[in-house]
């Protein structure tokens, strides 16, 4: 299977499942749809200031999770709800807030020996460009809070690195990652109840309208011998982090002449039904109302264990 993928209108240039209400709320809608079809009275509720008093005027019982960037990654919204006792999908929110700190999953990923690029952080006023330059150049420069490619600027040189800091002061002032700009083919691995689905292989590029798209290949167009490597690493990375039951998404690039590394685990991928996610499964013949249902299952448990179920909403993040 392959096909191209161009972000909607207003979405972030180079995001395959970034910070953007837009895709907040097709991952919401496609689970509301599934969660209907599976029985279930579901309905998409914003998240705001109110939160608390929503869910208690709607008599919530749970809650399918459709956050994406740093709404969901840092972890405040599942503390809300733990607070609340109102169970709710995907990982927890110091799992969550782990995977999605590039530099905090990267270290922990180290320490249970799964390979990552070597990088150093670039923070305050004065950040440290002698350190970074001996990493190499060409260098890829991405927030150390964010999802998969958001914010993601590639860098040819030195001063490269002092035109962005010099045109974007403001923006150089949340702490970002400076890594030298790996060559390969990027594979997205997704694992689900803590065994791998598939693997899509993702190349990135521009459309016929100069808008960022990606050709999603699956199975990526690679050896089984070098999947194999690649999905258990994926695999690896996945526990060390703590993550895997509920759906995880694992990128990795891929070189045959040298070592994979793990850039991303993604602790709460989109499931919008032509997301990544989403395409893995149904060609493992897993049908979107299926991962849906594998999805809320642990939660589903957790709320019959607190009475009746009446309802299933999908709660959608906006910031």
């Amino acid at each position: 299977m392959s096909s191209s993928v161009e972000p909607p209108t207003g979405s972030h240039a180079g995001s395959a499942g970034g910070d953007t209400p837009s895709l907040d709320l097709r991952s919401a809608r496609d689970l509301v749809d599934s969660l209907r079809g599976l029985g279930h009275s579901a309905r998409v509720i914003q998240v705001d200031d109110a939160l608390e008093g929503t869910l208690a005027a709607l008599a919530i019982d749970l809650c399918v999770l459709a956050l994406h960037g740093n709404a969901g990654g840092t972890g405040h919204v599942q503390a809300r709800l733990d607070r609340l006792g109102v169970p709710y999908t995907g990982p927890g929110a110091r799992l969550v807030a782990g995977a999605y700190d590039k530099l905090l999953a990267r270290e922990t990923l180290a320490r249970h020996n799964v390979p990552v690029p070597t990088c150093v952080e670039l923070a305050g006023d004065g950040p440290d460009l002698q350190t970074a330059a001996l990493l190499g150049w060409p260098c890829v420069l991405k927030p150390r809070l964010g999802s998969a490619s958001d914010g993601l600027v590639h860098l040819a040189s030195r001063a490269a690195v002092d035109a962005s800091l010099a045109a974007s002061g403001e923006f150089f002032q949340r702490p970002h990652l400076l890594e030298r700009r790996l060559s390969g083919v990027e594979v997205q691995t997704v694992i689900v109840d803590g065994e791998v689905l598939g693997s899509m292989q993702v190349e990135r590029g521009e459309s016929e309208r100069g808008r960022p798209c990606a050709v999603l290949s699956c199975p990526p167009e690679l050896p089984r011998s070098v999947m194999t490597g690649v999905e258990n690493l994926a695999r690896l990375a996945a526990s060390a982090l703590g993550l895997g039951k509920a759906p995880t998404r694992v990128d990795t690039i891929v070189n045959l002449r040298h070592n994979e590394r793990v850039l991303e685990v993604e602790p709460l991928p989109p499931l919008h039904r032509d997301g990544v996610v989403a395409l893995v499964a149904r060609a493992a013949g897993i049908r979107h109302a299926e991962l849906v249902a594998r999805t809320l299952a642990p939660a589903l448990r957790l709320a019959l264990r607190r009475g009746p179920v009446l309802s299933a909403p999908v709660a959608q993040l906006s910031l």
